[in-house]
């Protein structure tokens, strides 16, 4: 479905997902461990 609308490679779009889940679970665990020194 987003491979469709955006026009995509199979290859382009399993890079681009990679890519934002590892930067979304590296900006939670950054978020994470702040809000632990905080609270």
């Amino acid at each position: 479905m987003i491979k469709d609308f955006f026009g995509l490679t199979t290859k382009e779009t399993l890079l681009s997902w990679t890519l934002m889940s590892t930067l979304l679970s590296i900006s939670g665990l950054i978020f994470i461990l702040l809000a632990s020194l905080v609270l």
